[in-house]
């Protein structure tokens, strides 16, 4: 399988496994929203709270990629509303 087949195959899986969600598992996806939100300190260096915030984060993230499919699911993506914009505010028509 060519890796573009493959890539395809892996996001139609994810649409699928997404609109499989059950109500739990979207609660869980909430609260481990939020957890992670508040989860600091890893990029503080190789101190021990920033070992412990590095390790909690990676397993939010396994586990948002265990229900949705998507290990990247919580990663920051831009807004929609700033698509498509080329000029800045200022410069705008």
């Amino acid at each position: 399988m060519s890796k573009k087949h493959r890539d395809e195959y892996r996001r139609q899986k994810r649409a699928e496994w997404a609109a499989q969600i059950s109500s739990l598992d979207q609660e869980m996806l909430e609260l481990m929203g939020r957890l992670r939100r508040y989860t600091y300190g890893g990029e503080l260096g190789d101190n021990p709270r920033a070992v412990a915030a590095k390790a909690l984060m990676q397993a939010i993230d396994d586990m948002a990629g265990v229900i949705t499919g998507d290990r990247e699911y919580f990663y920051g993506k831009p807004h929609s509303l700033a698509q498509g914009h080329n000029a800045p505010p200022n410069r705008r028509e």
